[in-house]
């Protein structure tokens, strides 16, 4: 046996993994893995919410009706913190007493008249 015969002694290939055998790959499947895991909940809301939740109510918070009822509120009374889903539930429920107000006083003018 001549131990410079490449039969007997073949050449031993360093084993590699595959990050290091193809390291632009790798970067490319981070920061694309990465990507999608930082804007998933965006990617969620723009494309995928409308298929799994279906349409959702829209919350609107009237600036003006806000601003008017923290002027109108008594200075002695305690401020205390309130959901978005408290304000719009709150501004409902002015706009139905303002709503029956006026139809009240239509329906005391058609009288009138």
């Amino acid at each position: 046996m001549d131990p410079w015969s490449r039969r007997q002694q073949p050449i031993k290939v360093p084993k590699l993994s595959l990050t290091q055998r193809y390291p632009r790959t790798t970067v490319c499947i981070i920061i694309f893995g990465g990507g999608a895991v930082l804007f998933s909940r965006f990617l969620y809301d723009c494309f995928f919410r409308g298929f799994v939740e279906g349409p959702r109510p829209k919350m609107e918070v009237d600036i003006k009706m806000l601003v008017e009822t923290v002027k109108n509120r008594d200075p002695s009374q305690k401020v205390e913190r309130k959901t978005w889903r408290e304000i719009v539930a709150e501004q409902d429920l002015i706009r139905a007493e303002r709503r029956k107000l006026q139809e009240e006083t239509a329906a005391q003018r058609s009288a009138q008249e």
